[in-house]
C-alpha cells in the first residue's frame, strides 16, 4: 500500500514541477510582451500566478506525505508540519476553484447572451471576484481555528491533511470542496453544448452549390452555380 501511495506522490510531484514551470513561462512571456497584455485577461492573469503558488504548495505537501512515508523518524516529532503545509495548499484549491468557476461562468454568458455581454450588463469587477475568492479560500484558516478550535493534536500514524485535523472541520473541509465542483462542471458542460449548436447551426445554414444541366451541341454539360463570374463545367457525353 505503502508503495502506491509513493508512487501517486512522486506523480504528484512531477505535476507540480510541470504545473508550475508552464505558468511560470507564460507570465514573464506576458509580462515581457507589453502588446500581450490585456485587461479583459485579468482573471486568467490571476490565475496563472495562483497555479504557480499551488504548485510549489502542493509539492511542499506531497513531499512531505513522502517523507512520512519513507521517514517517519525524521517528522516523528513535527507531526504538525503537515497542517502547515498542507492548509496553504488547500486554500489555494479554493481560490484557483472560485476563480475558475468565474471564468467558465464568464465564457457562459459571453455564449448565451453575446449582445448583453458586449454592453457590459454581465460584467463583474475583476477585484471583486479575486477579493471573494480569497475570502472564500480564508473560510477555512477562520473556521479551523476559530469554529473549530483546533489544537494541533495530529494522531501517530497519521500522514496526510484529512486525518490531521479534528472531525468539525473535516466535516466543513468535505462539503467546502463539494461546492464549487459540480458548478464548474455544468458551466462547462452548458459551455459546451452552446458551441456545438453554434457549430451545427453554421453547417446547416451552409448550402450546397447548386447544379445546373444545360446542352451544348449536343452533349450535357454540368454547369456549378458560384457567387462569382467563374463557373466549373463538367463535360459527359
Amino acid at each position: 500500500m505503502d508503495s502506491i501511495i509513493c508512487m501517486v506522490c512522486l506523480w504528484g510531484i512531477a505535476c507540480a514541477i510541470v504545473t508550475t514551470s508552464v505558468n511560470i513561462k507564460l507570465i514573464t512571456g506576458i509580462m515581457s510582451n507589453k502588446s500581450k497584455k490585456n485587461d479583459e485577461m485579468r482573471l486568467f492573469y490571476c490565475r496563472f500566478i495562483i497555479d504557480i503558488c499551488f504548485g510549489i504548495s502542493l509539492f511542499t505537501s506531497v513531499l512531505i506525505t513522502l517523507l512520512s512515508i519513507r521517514a517517519p523518524d525524521l517528522i516523528q516529532d513535527y507531526r504538525s508540519i503537515i497542517i502547515f503545509h498542507s492548509l496553504p495548499w488547500s486554500n489555494l484549491a479554493a481560490c484557483r476553484s472560485t476563480i475558475a468557476l468565474s471564468i467558465t461562468a464568464d465564457r457562459v454568458l459571453a455564449a448565451y447572451f453575446p449582445i448583453a455581454y458586449r454592453t457590459g450588463k454581465f460584467m463583474i469587477p475583476a477585484w471583486l471576484i479575486i477579493t471573494s475568492s480569497i475570502a472564500f479560500a480564508l473560510s477555512e484558516v477562520i473556521v479551523l481555528f476559530g469554529c473549530c478550535s483546533y489544537d494541533f493534536v495530529v494522531p501517530v500514524n497519521c500522514k496526510v491533511f484529512g486525518c490531521a485535523v479534528n472531525k468539525c472541520f473535516y466535516s466543513f473541509w468535505t462539503i467546502h470542496k463539494s461546492v464549487i465542483g459540480p458548478y464548474i462542471a455544468v458551466a462547462k458542460i452548458t459551455g459546451c453544448a452552446i458551441e456545438a449548436i453554434i457549430v451545427a447551426v453554421f453547417l446547416i445554414a451552409k448550402k450546397p452549390k447548386q447544379l445546373k444541366s444545360i446542352t451544348v451541341n449536343g452533349r450535357k454539360v454540368t454547369v456549378v452555380n458560384h457567387s462569382t463570374k467563374q463557373t466549373t463545367s463538367t463535360f459527359h457525353k
